[in-house]
C-alpha cells in the first residue's frame, strides 16, 4: 500500500514543530501527550518520541485500543496537520532516537525564538527517559486554520 504521507508531508513532520499525540481510554477520555519530535520511513510509518514518564496513561490508552492522533503545528505559520492511525509497537528509546530528540528539541527552541520565547525553556520538558513510538497513519486531516481546515486530506 502506498504511503499517505507525501514528501512535502514528511519535510512538515521532520521540521521543527510543535507536536502532539492524543490517545483515548475505554470510556472515550483523551489524553494529551507532548511529542518531542518525529521522523517517517520509506513506508511512511511516522516513528515519534516521548517522555516515558509523561506517557503512562497514553501508554495504557494505547495498549487497550492501539489507536493514536498525533497533531503538528508549525510555531512560526500556524500550518497545522493531524494524522490518525494506529500503533504498531512502542520501545525504549536508543541512542539514535535521543539523537534525534536532541535535533528536534534544537530546531523547535530556534523556531520558538524568532517569535520571542526565551531561549532554553523547551528543554525544561521532560525528555529523558523516552520512548519511540510507531504509528501506521490511516487519515490525514488539514487542521490550518483557513477554508477547509478539518477536512480529510488523505481520500
Amino acid at each position: 500500500m502506498q504511503s499517505l504521507i507525501t514528501p512535502d508531508l514528511k519535510v512538515f513532520i521532520e521540521g521543527s514543530q510543535g507536536i502532539s499525540m492524543g490517545t483515548r481510554d475505554k470510556d472515550l477520555t483523551p489524553e494529551y501527550t507532548r511529542v518531542l519530535g518525529a521522523s517517517v520511513n520509506e513506508d511512511g510509518i511516522i516513528t515519534f518520541y516521548t517522555a516515558k514518564d509523561t506517557s503512562v496513561k497514553a501508554i495504557e490508552n494505547i495498549d487497550n485500543n492501539k489507536l493514536i492522533s498525533i497533531t503538528l503545528a508549525s510555531p512560526l505559520s500556524y500550518e497545522c496537520y493531524q494524522f490518525k492511525g494506529k500503533c504498531i509497537t512502542y520501545r525504549d528509546s536508543n541512542e539514535i532516537d535521543q539523537g534525534n530528540i536532541e535535533r528536534y528539541l534544537k530546531g523547535f527552541n530556534d523556531a520558538l525564538n524568532i517569535l520571542g520565547i526565551r531561549d532554553g525553556i523547551i528543554y525544561k520538558w521532560p525528555s529523558q527517559p523516552s520512548m519511540a513510538i510507531e504509528m501506521k497513519v490511516e487519515e490525514i486531516f488539514e487542521q490550518t486554520p483557513k477554508v477547509g481546515a478539518g477536512k480529510s486530506i488523505s481520500k
